[in-house]
């Protein structure tokens, strides 16, 4: 019998008061075996040891790579795989198993960019993003996330331009505050923000017909979502007490990973659940 292909990643710098737990949910769905993590001169490092290779390879291209609030780097330790570029994103590596998501080259121009800094203007932002093309429009939502987090929308003046600004940008620290940045939905014919009313698919699902019996806490909820897309938060109900059913709102890691989890529970039955899963669309 072949021996068993493995693979180590480092992820650094991690918050000192990061779990193996953390690591896990970082690395979600990839086969993690053993988690290590280390402190030298006030930073952490975790070593991860994958089940195979190609989750190595997988790993290093997680394109938000956030624990804790704060950015972090993903790098292999086996030779010819050193690269330290944030390239795909998530919801392609999710995929990388069946269907292939090219959102390389899918004409996108728009943007979701969470966690905005709330100091920050409009033109600000504008200025950041204009550094790799012209912003055609942008938007900061008054509407703060369950989590008080800022939320907007760029539309640059071409895919290649929105791509670029995603990649380097995703995980940026700005203002000390690490932004996370994936491409925008937008329901529009012409695929343009506008000016006067905006209406989005945001990475944003309200799921609904849970039943206290068999979805007890968040993670429950994670096990049944994540095969599909990754989950950035989950604003769960604090007191289940008294109720036949309940709805959970989820804020996926891009607009994709809400299509994806939609189109995967969406009118289905799930350990006696029936389930409704939709994206929340608003307009600020």
């Amino acid at each position: 019998m072949p021996p068993k292909q493995s693979s180590k990643v480092l992820i650094e710098p991690i918050p000192l008061t990061a779990t193996t737990v953390d690591i896990v949910r970082l690395l979600h769905p990839l086969q993690v075996e053993s988690v290590s993590i280390t402190v030298q001169e006030g930073k952490g490092t975790a070593t991860v040891l994958l089940s195979k290779t190609d989750d190595a390879k997988h790993a290093c291209r997680i394109s938000s790579g956030v624990i804790l609030g704060q950015s972090v780097r993903i790098r292999s330790m086996d030779e010819g795989f050193r690269s330290t570029m944030l390239q795909p994103s998530w919801a392609t590596v999710a995929k990388s198993a069946g269907q292939e998501a090219d959102y390389e080259h899918n004409g996108y121009r728009n943007l979701y960019v969470l966690n905005l800094p709330l100091e920050v203007s409009a033109s600000e932002l504008n200025e950041l993003f204009g550094r790799f093309g012209r912003v055609v429009h942008s938007v900061i939502l008054a509407m703060l996330d369950t989590q008080a987090r800022r939320r907007g929308f760029i539309d640059m003046d071409t895919p290649e331009s929105a791509q670029a600004a995603m990649h380097a940008l995703n995980g940026h620290i700005w203002h000390g505050y690490p932004i996370e940045v994936s491409y925008a939905l937008v329901q529009r014919s012409d695929g343009s923000l506008d000016d006067n009313k905006i209406s989005v698919s945001t990475p944003m699902v309200l799921l609904q017909g849970l039943l206290p019996a068999a979805t007890i806490d968040a993670d429950d909820v994670r096990l049944l979502v994540e095969p599909h897309g990754r989950i950035v938060d989950i604003d769960f109900p604090a007191n289940l007490a008294g109720v036949s059913t309940f709805s959970v709102r989820l804020t996926m890691g891009s607009g994709q990973d809400a299509y994806n989890v939609c189109n995967a529970l969406n009118d289905t039955d799930v350990n006696g659940q029936h389930l409704q899963a939709d994206r929340i669309k608003f307009s600020p």
